[in-house]
């Protein structure tokens, strides 16, 4: 993968997002990236550009996308969220 991201950059990406995004009809949206929690099997999830991703714990993070371009620009933003 040419994008890389620790479970710990996607948790502070999420609490900027959780902290200063505007409230959607599933959680908040902040710089374009919704987060929520959806379900108990998963810390948090998050998506935005045609990616989807899931904190499933500190070891397992789940992406789904259909190009590796949108996959590398979202993962690019939850970097500079979580600085």
């Amino acid at each position: 993968m040419a994008g890389k991201i620790h479970s710990t950059e996607i948790l502070n990406a999420y609490e900027v997002i959780m902290a200063e995004g505007q409230v959607s009809s599933n959680g908040r949206v902040f710089n374009g990236v919704e987060a929520f929690k959806q379900t108990k099997d998963a810390l948090v999830h998050l998506r935005g550009e045609g990616v989807e991703l899931t904190l499933r714990s500190t070891h397992r993070i789940h992406i789904e996308y259909n190009q590796a371009e949108h996959r590398d620009k979202f993962l690019e933003k939850l970097a500079m969220l979580a600085k």
